[in-house]
């Protein structure tokens, strides 16, 4: 029988679950999510446990929203693994002023605060809620980040970072999966760096937080092989990728954590992922398990079934027609040219957010 207790006052306030035993090997995870996102939360809560039997976890999600049927939902959810440690917290504040200058969830912007939200750990393991676990993350944990400031997949063919500073042939990584050397981030208060970044360019971010992590670590974050990070280009044909299709295939094949990071969620009605199977099997471990696909009614049923009977040629041609390109993400009409280079806002240059930078 699992009993959940209140810690700590003010936004610290905690609802926690203790394990009933423990193997001493404890691995230190952050989620961030919020009622919309609950559900995959569960699933990738679900796979996480799933793969780990015998080593104890301690999880924190910071939640924006109802954390009561947060909490419910979660116990149902892990209710079988007696070896996890976990809580659910309300979201970091941002600085007054800043939260209705950004253009996304304040959820978006929590990993920042991650070392100080975990403040007895030197390393944490940071997951996006719209991952699958499809194997012991052991492995990443025992990565050794030496002095840098994490560990994280590239985006293979990825020109963000060229963009935002000038500087050609250096890397971008997808901050979905981090494993986060927060020793270091307290040390150099990484928080107030990010944030201090986050406010003098915040109008010309194309993916918010991820342009600053990738800004503010630039030199300083290790490679992690892409199994610990499978985005969706993976799956698909992809002519921006610079991995070939046989390392791709390999890839997939051993995905240790899946990202299901475009628009299209495995969650709703005629999302097509590969892996879509692996999602739906840990949502029957969720008080999810009975819930229908997004989106799922009887005109998306017959538009999706005429539209499975279309020629592919058709098909692309009334995409266009409808503006509906095959991997747009985001409208993006709103983030301005960026000047560059962009660079990280250190101490000497406090910006005021409500001032140009």
């Amino acid at each position: 029988m699992f009993d959940y207790t209140l810690e700590g006052g003010g936004y610290e306030t905690a609802f926690v679950v203790q394990p009933q035993t423990t193997t001493g090997y404890t691995v230190q995870l952050l989620y961030c999510a919020n009622d919309r996102y609950l559900q995959p939360l569960c699933v990738s809560l679900a796979s996480l446990a799933h793969h780990h039997p015998d080593i104890a976890l301690e999880i924190t999600i910071t939640f924006q929203g109802d954390r009561p049927t947060a909490v419910d939902a979660v116990v149902q959810t892990l209710k079988a693994y007696p070896l996890v440690r976990w809580k659910i917290i309300p979201p970091h504040p941002l600085p007054k002023g800043m939260s209705d200058k950004l253009y996304y969830s304040l959820e978006m912007y929590q990993r920042y605060f991650a070392a100080d939200i975990l403040p007895d750990t030197d390393k944490i393991i940071y997951l996006d809620c719209d991952t699958v676990i499809n194997g012991s993350l052991r492995p990443l944990w025992q990565t050794d980040l030496g002095t840098k400031g994490l560990a994280a997949c590239a985006i293979p063919g990825a020109t963000r970072t060229a963009t935002l500073t000038g500087q050609k042939n250096k890397p971008y990584f997808n901050s979905g999966v981090m494993l986060i050397n927060a020793k270091k981030w307290r040390e150099m208060d990484a928080a107030a760096l990010l944030l201090r970044t986050t406010k003098a360019h915040f109008q010309y971010l194309y993916e918010p937080d991820q342009d600053i992590l990738n800004l503010c670590f630039m030199d300083d974050w290790i490679t992690l092989t892409p199994i610990w990070n499978v985005i969706r280009p993976y799956y698909i044909e992809n002519p921006d990728f610079s991995t070939s299709t046989a390392d791709m295939r390999n890839i997939c094949k051993n995905a240790r954590i899946i990202h299901y990071n475009s628009q299209y969620k495995p969650w709703q009605y005629g999302d097509n992922h590969p892996r879509k199977d692996l999602y739906l099997q840990f949502k029957k471990q969720t008080p999810f398990r009975h819930e229908p696909l997004m989106g799922k009614t009887l005109t998306a049923v017959i538009q999706n079934t005429l539209a499975a009977l279309l020629p592919a040629g058709l098909k692309e041609i009334m995409k266009k027609l409808l503006g509906q390109g095959p991997e747009q993400i985001k409208d993006h009409a709103a983030v301005q040219k960026s000047p560059i280079p962009l660079r990280p806002i250190y101490k000497d240059r406090e910006i005021d957010i409500n001032q140009s930078p």
